[in-house]
């Protein structure tokens, strides 16, 4: 089989078609560089009723649903905590006529996270009860802007170990790895309104319930989906996703 190949490389004309061949293969892996992919398995509108897996929370079976913890509490008439059991069934839409509001206490009496917290330029947004403070959660350049990522927050290029941070003030409301697709995740609440996701790290240093502070660490840089070191961070305003770019400060 060598023989052959070095046969054929003596000839020109043979020596042109594989150097053609070596060229348009390396034409194609330059346009296939860093596919489109989607995050996680989203539940459809179609999807009516979900049954609870180990290891869901009201606000994980949101993050998937795209709907706030508010709505599916209100729907299902859960109370704070929004404890969940292994088979229970959730209703994913509501119901005609039903009116109930349940809102979420601030929990008392948790123990807050002492690591340090990295100070960085922050973006105060506005219009909501309140004020809010954003940071970046990496030190790093874009990979994936939210329309690339399929409207589903963005990607942002990390080194191995590197720090990621809370972007602002909340409670961890999840941290593991059960959503397919975003690896080791860390949801954090924020208020009402919003929640921010960490997706993909190599290690996670807070746990749920935990008070975090903006800017503390909270996990170090893992791979993405496709495999470059990275986070993928998300931004969700009510339950949808939001582009992260109209809340972070501009670099």
């Amino acid at each position: 089989m060598i023989m052959n190949i070095i046969e054929t490389l003596k000839n020109k004309k043979g020596l042109c078609i594989v150097l053609t061949v070596f060229v348009l293969s390396g034409c194609s892996q330059k346009d296939n560089f860093a596919p489109v992919r989607s995050y996680g398995i989203s539940l459809g509108e179609q999807v009516r009723f979900y049954r609870v897996q180990p290891g869901d929370t009201l606000f994980s079976v949101g993050f998937r649903s795209g709907h706030s913890f508010h709505q599916l509490a209100r729907w299902n008439n859960l109370s704070p905590p929004y404890k969940l059991l292994v088979g229970q069934r959730l209703k994913l839409f509501k119901s005609v006529g039903s009116t109930k509001k349940l809102f979420s206490k601030k929990n008392k009496g948790r123990k807050e996270n002492k690591s340090r917290v990295v100070q960085r330029k922050s973006k105060v947004v506005t219009g909501f009860k309140g004020r809010m403070s954003w940071q970046w959660p990496l030190e790093g350049r874009l990979l994936q802007s939210f329309k690339k990522t399929g409207l589903k927050g963005i990607d942002i290029a990390g080194k191995s170990g590197q720090e990621v941070v809370a972007v602002s003030d909340g409670r961890v409301v999840y941290s593991g790895d059960g959503l397919k697709g975003y690896g080791n995740l860390i949801i954090i609440k924020h208020n009402e309104h919003f929640l921010s996701a960490y997706a993909n790290n190599s290690r996670l240093f807070v746990q749920e319930g935990q008070t975090i502070r903006q800017g503390q660490k909270i996990a170090e840089v893992g791979r993405n989906n496709d495999n470059r070191l990275g986070l993928h961070f998300e931004i969700r305003k009510d339950g949808k996703s939001v582009n992260p770019a109209h809340y972070l400060p501009k670099k």
